[in-house]
């Protein structure tokens, strides 16, 4: 393998080993709408932690939950 060929390969393999915060919200936000790709998916369960996904998972649920229980009360009104 060429010399910048593999620090390519490492940096790839580097990124992707752990899944930054951003990525994990965008991943969970994508599947909770359902237009997460199946590439995008694998890669979650190849590299991701399931308690990552878990915890950021239950803070959207939780924020849309808010978000919808606002609006409706500022609709109806106090």
């Amino acid at each position: 393998m060429a010399p910048q060929l593999f620090f390519y390969h490492y940096l790839y393999r580097k990124i992707m080993s752990k899944p930054s915060l951003l990525h994990v919200v965008k991943s969970v936000v994508a599947a909770a709408i359902g237009v997460q790709s199946d590439k995008n998916r694998e890669a979650d369960f190849k590299h991701g932690s399931l308690s990552a996904y878990i915890i950021v998972g239950l803070i959207v649920t939780l924020l849309f939950i808010f978000t919808i229980v606002k609006v409706v009360s500022l609709v109806t009104g106090p």
